[in-house]
């Protein structure tokens, strides 16, 4: 076998260095003295123009932003009423960027002072002096662009909507005047850098050419020495970089064979072991990914190495908890594999909305799914609930999308069964974390707030609602989601009372004839809490008569009727307990 001798690259450059060491020094001298007008050049484009070209794209950029801004007032004084706090957001917003604006404006006018005592030629020192009046010329124009704006939201403030039309016309011909100033400024700028690169280059060709005879008289002395030793440095090198591209694209079983006895030998034996060692981890991800999600697959690897030490934590999220309504009848109707593939299509339709809503299924039981919400997985403790919120909502559209498949999913089109769910929510804390002995341990979740979303679940068959939720998640959910409150009862995992609550809907989407049921339930459920139980029977009544099939509303008419016809009817505590 051929012993290969360790030489260092140090030892290698030193070497092609020294060789050609004498030749660049007289290189040097000569370019010294040629590149001097190539440096002060590229000081122009480098230090002035370069940095004056991005300050107007600045400005051009934090301008765009004030009249999206502007726009964005616009539209919420279209509504009814107008978003005080959103308004006053999007004002903070333009006197900031407008204060951005400002200082660019004056560091430009800096710069193009120093670039006007810095440059030497006609051409350069006309330019510099014409940005000044130009700049100034923006910066005016901007003052009224924000000046007009802000007038506009004080007459829309004042209801003077004549007045504001006026100073929209005259805004948005501030904005195209303005606009048109940057264009031509930023234009200008970048057609001056751009000569001035070419100069720059027209520059150094000259002193390439006249540099040349004595490149070829270095390239001659050099060329064998450095062909030798750059083959051996470069070869490996580019064999590294091809094996980076692979493993970059998803080829983790290349290799490289290690064919020098310098640094980049023992770099390249480094990528083997890396390559390795990653491939090891992608493979356990690809498993596990199958079983957990890959959040959690992710969070595990990274605290491999520290897991005795690792213990569940208590955090506070929201639980969801579905179920298949009547899965046992479902079941008695389809054979084994039908069944196994409407299952599987199912939990493959529910689980995407949870994803995406940046929630972490927990587990499959059976026909049903339990997911939650919470840090480090899903934002915190003011979003987790309303994720989970939109998440329920999607999980009908997903159903609705499974029903107009399952004709030929299941191969026929007749006698198909109904398929619908019922969902849970609850907010609380839990215990999360790896959970179990140490042979067999799972990644989930414990506590009353997950026996909760079960039991809000189970609530639903009784009511004939489709998702509730605890008053926790409701209290978390209030400003952006519509729920009509169903009933105060004791839930059995707490022997303290809590209201539980129908989720309706994202506010704003919900039907007018819906809110006005909720509106007349509560109110109804108000007075039954106060044992006024003729106003409460009215209003029930009356949500009957708007939707006969709302089974609350029958649910409590027939509840305030059994309290009335009860000789203890004055003696009740406002909790139902029959349930």
């Amino acid at each position: 076998m051929k012993r290969i001798i360790r030489i260092p690259i140090g030892v290698k450059i030193f070497g092609l260095a020294s060789i050609l060491l004498l030749i660049l020094a007289v290189l040097g001298y000569y370019n010294s003295v040629r590149l001097r007008g190539v440096t002060i050049k590229l000081m122009e484009v480098a230090d002035y123009l370069t940095p004056l070209k991005g300050i107007i794209a600045d400005i051009g950029v934090h301008t765009l932003e004030e009249e999206i801004h502007i726009e964005r007032i616009l539209r919420l004084y279209e509504s009814d009423p107008p978003d005080r706090k959103a308004i006053e957001t999007e004002l903070s917003e333009i006197r900031s960027h407008g204060e951005m604006v400002r200082k660019k404006i004056i560091k430009a006018l800096e710069l193009s002072e120093s670039g006007l005592s810095f440059v030497t030629t006609k051409t350069d020192i006309v330019y510099f002096s014409r940005l000044r009046p130009l700049l100034k010329n923006i910066e005016n124009e901007h003052k009224a662009l924000q000046k007009n704006a802000l007038e506009m939201v004080s007459s829309l403030d004042k209801g003077s909507k004549e007045k504001a039309r006026i100073l929209e016309r005259i805004l948005k011909e501030i904005k195209e005047s303005l606009n048109n100033e940057m264009k031509s400024l930023l234009h200008e700028t970048e057609e001056f850098t751009e000569n001035a690169a070419h100069l720059v280059k027209k520059y150094e060709q000259n002193v390439l050419h006249m540099s040349r005879l004595l490149i070829l008289l270095a390239l001659a002395i050099g060329l064998l020495i450095a062909l030798v030793i750059t083959k051996g440095l470069v070869t490996p090198v580019k064999a590294l970089i091809r094996g980076t591209s692979e493993l970059d694209s998803g080829n983790l079983d290349v290799r490289l064979s290690v064919t020098t006895k310098d640094e980049i030998g023992e770099l390249t034996e480094v990528f083997n072991t890396m390559a390795h060692e990653i491939g090891e981890k992608e493979r356990i991800k690809a498993t596990f990914g199958q079983y957990l999600d890959p959040r959690i697959v992710d969070d595990l690897i990274r605290q491999t190495g520290d897991m005795e030490n690792k213990n569940e934590e208590r955090r506070v999220v929201t639980v969801l908890f579905s179920d298949v309504v009547k899965f046992s009848a479902i079941s008695e109707l389809l054979t084994p594999t039908g069944l196994v593939k409407l299952i599987n299509r199912y939990l493959t339709l529910a689980s995407e909305p949870i994803t995406r809503h940046h929630g972490v299924v927990d587990k499959f039981l059976g026909d049903g799914i339990m997911a939650f919400w919470g840090p480090p997985f899903a934002g915190n403790e003011d979003e987790h609930a309303a994720l989970a919120c939109h998440a329920a909502l999607e999980q009908f559209i997903q159903i609705e999308k499974l029903r107009a498949a399952m004709p030929d999913m299941m191969g026929f089109r007749k006698g198909l069964p109904e398929f619908n769910i019922r969902i849970g929510l609850a907010t609380g804390e839990v215990s999360i974390g790896s959970i179990g002995p140490e042979y067999s341990k799972s990644y989930t979740i414990v506590g009353d707030t997950a026996k909760e979303a079960e039991y809000m679940e189970s609530l639903n068959k009784l009511y004939g609602t489709s998702i509730l939720l605890t008053e926790h998640t409701q209290a978390s959910v209030k400003e952006v989601m519509e729920t009509r409150k169903i009933d105060y009862l004791k839930t059995g995992i707490n022997e303290t009372p809590l209201f539980i609550f129908e989720l309706l809907g994202v506010k704003g989407e919900v039907s007018a004839k819906t809110m006005e049921i909720r509106d007349l339930f509560e109110s109804g459920l108000k007075h039954c809490l106060k044992g006024e139980w003729d106003s409460a029977e009215s209003r029930f009544k009356g949500c009957l008569k708007i939707d006969n099939n709302d089974r609350p509303s029958k649910i409590y008419a027939e509840r305030v009727k059994a309290v009335k016809e009860s000789p203890s009817k004055n003696k009740w505590n406002g909790v139902w307990s029959n349930l």
